[in-house]
């Protein structure tokens, strides 16, 4: 199976013998289950300076009522990137298998090592890239990383069907080196709308709930994704009166999920 003309093709889901098993689930981070729980305060943005009470919302990737505006949010992200950095871009995948990483834990705790090592690799062999990555949850648990690389001689090299293929190959010796399963595939991006809404498809469907708490679901190379918005412009929520919020339940104070220097939202 070949990457497709527009994006990466997904990774099978079958109950075969390599399907891997979870004993004991993360808990859920308690600001997820909190999420809307908590009345915060509004500041108005037309300068007029008034106040209004709100529910306060995780900011999470993990709460379903959050995760759609942190999509819509990332899509805008990755689409303006695009736009400052055009051109050589590839699409490419590579899998944590059972066989090489063991527990579902054990892959989600070795992923980002393996995956700094591997571009670490990518860029002594073919130059620096630019890069995103979409973190997503196969039908056997197991992580799966979604790459949109920014790499003129990968670029150049994908450009004929051999040199596709050596360079799939090579890839795939690399990446089984450092952690991934010999699985991996890369390919040219010839429709870059539909890959972003094919990446971020997958991240809004197959959430990786079983990620350790702080695990980035989408990360990027330094200074190419633009930081989040302090207010996500895609999030909507009822805004209260003093009397509804007089009245509204607050079973515990819940803190915002934390984002890191590079726009990554656990």
């Amino acid at each position: 199976m070949t990457v497709s003309a527009c994006m990466a093709a997904p990774p099978p889901t079958s109950n075969g013998p390599c399907q891997s098993s979870i004993t004991e689930r993360p808990p859920q981070p308690t600001y997820v289950q909190c999420c809307g729980q908590v009345t915060i305060g509004l500041k108005s943005l037309d300068g007029s300076g008034r106040r209004r009470l709100g529910r306060g919302g995780c900011a999470s990737g993990r709460c379903p009522n959050c995760r759609p505006a942190l999509v819509l949010e990332d899509r805008d992200r990755i689409r303006g990137a695009v736009a400052r950095f055009p051109g050589f871009y590839c699409a490419a995948f590579f899998t944590m298998a059972p066989k090489t990483s063991g527990s579902v834990l054990e892959a989600y705790d070795d992923l980002p090592s393996s995956w700094d090592r591997l571009r670490k690799r990518i860029g002594r062999r073919w130059g620096s890239s630019k890069y995103v990555t979409v973190l997503e949850q196969q039908g056997s648990w197991m992580p799966h990383l979604n790459v949109l690389l920014r790499n003129e001689a990968l670029f150049t090299l994908c450009g004929t069907p051999d040199g596709q293929k050596a360079c799939e190959r090579e890839l795939r010796d690399q990446a089984s080196q450092v952690g991934f399963g010999y699985r991996a595939e890369i390919g040219r991006v010839r429709n870059m709308e539909r890959l972003i809404q094919y990446y971020l498809k997958k991240w809004n469907e197959q959430v990786p709930v079983d990620a350790p708490h702080q695990t980035p679901f989408i990360r990027s190379s330094p200074h190419f994704l633009a930081p989040r918005a302090r207010i996500n412009p895609y999030a909507s929520g009822k805004v209260l009166t003093k009397e509804e919020a007089a009245t509204w339940e607050r079973p515990c104070q819940a803190p915002q999920a934390s984002v890191n220097r590079e726009g990554a939202t656990a």
